[in-house]
């Protein structure tokens, strides 16, 4: 339909990423290095997560998410904001608890953003098993029933049985 993207611009402090289509692991590379890159920096105060083209956001993926909104709200004491989530996925993050870490709307002024796509970042590769362990780890935070959903996922990458 759009094809599968994870899309960004940055204006003023702001950095905006579009998630489009089947959001997976094979497309986070670039996107957990955009998300470390600039949250290292400090350069960004707010993230705008446009939703509105995704049909599916892997675990991985959701758990990037959750890095950003942690992040935001220990440094800035904000949240960053999700644009118009399709009702499937919206029901997903907030069975999640993404409702209590972001602030949902469904405006967004892009009229002066150029956007580029993650895959073209020039990325230091993490271990696809590290950046997927932290991404669990991160929504495991959120709240307990995370903590059980995520708690054999997590073992099976420590120990090696996924992602080896």
């Amino acid at each position: 339909m759009h094809g599968n993207k994870i899309l960004y611009a940055i204006s003023q402090n702001t950095c905006f990423i579009k998630l489009i289509g089947y959001v997976k692991l094979n497309m986070s590379s670039g996107f957990d290095s955009l998300v470390r890159q600039e949250l290292q920096r400090k350069r960004i105060n707010q993230f705008v997560i446009d939703l509105r083209k995704a049909e599916y956001l892997d675990s991985t993926n959701l758990g990037l998410l959750c890095t950003i909104a942690t992040r935001m709200k220990a440094e800035y004491n904000r949240k960053p904001i999700i644009i118009s989530p399709p009702r499937d996925i919206k029901i997903v993050l907030d069975a999640m608890g993404f409702d209590n870490l972001f602030d949902y709307s469904d405006k967004i002024d892009e009229s002066d953003l150029k956007y580029y796509d993650t895959t073209e970042i020039k990325y230091e590769l993490r271990k696809t098993r590290e950046f997927v362990l932290d991404s669990h780890k991160a929504l495991t935070e959120i709240n307990e029933a995370n903590k059980k959903k995520f708690a054999n996922v997590i073992e099976a990458i420590q120990n090696k049985k996924l992602l080896s």
